[in-house]
């Protein structure tokens, strides 16, 4: 990752509930080759503001890649 890229993931982690922060992240992420987590942390802000009506099969796999970009997040391993 680099410097600016450490620092906005910091500023995810420390307000995870901040979706300008996690749109900037997000940004950062496609402009690094990122596209598919980039996409992912769009989609899932995009589903907290319009509250989306999903299948229990869709929510669930919605968490389950939750839980996984939040773990390679927090172990700045989304170069690989």
């Amino acid at each position: 990752m680099t410097g600016y890229g450490d620092v906005v993931r910091g500023a995810v982690l420390e307000d995870p509930g901040d979706d300008a922060v996690r749109l900037v992240y997000a940004d950062w992420l496609e402009e690094s080759g990122q596209q598919a987590a980039a996409w992912f942390v769009r989609t899932q802000i995009q589903v907290a503001r319009r509250h989306l009506d999903l299948t229990p099969q869709r929510q669930q796999t919605l968490a389950e890649l939750d839980d996984r970009l939040t773990v390679m997040i927090e172990a700045g391993d989304l170069d690989n």
